[in-house]
């Protein structure tokens, strides 16, 4: 699929939702993940929502196999504080059950928190 506006009539819009609960002194180099696999497509978008209470300590990254998907910067991490944020990005999955990782840590060292993403794609009808 070319990037652009998608034929509407090839291809439906899916959303997926995945809430990755990252336990209070988790560290980076061993971080909370959780996997989700994308149907052969395109990535158009991946929103990320922190809750209330993250203060900059919980960060987190999605990756597919050893490329990093969001943010695009290897070793880099995404992290704020109440706050839903929108990413478009165009990434081509090439076969289907293509497995994404979505990784994080948390420096609270008092509180566990759950960060929620959705992954929209674009797929074959």
């Amino acid at each position: 699929m070319a990037y652009g506006r998608p034929d509407y009539n090839a291809y439906e819009m899916v959303i997926r939702r995945v809430n990755l609960t990252i336990p209070s002194g988790t560290v980076s180099g061993s971080p909370a993940s959780t996997t989700l696999d994308l149907d052969k497509g395109e990535l158009r978008r991946i929103d990320v929502g922190f809750p209330p209470g993250c203060v900059g300590l919980v960060n987190v990254r999605v990756k597919e196999g050893t490329t990093d998907i969001l943010p695009t910067t290897s070793g880099e991490w995404l992290g704020w504080n109440d706050i839903m944020m929108s990413f478009p990005v165009q990434y081509g999955v090439t076969a289907d059950a293509t497995t994404f990782t979505i990784e994080g840590y948390n420096d609270d060292d008092a509180y566990d928190h759950v960060v929620t993403l959705h992954l929209i794609e674009y797929v074959a009808r």
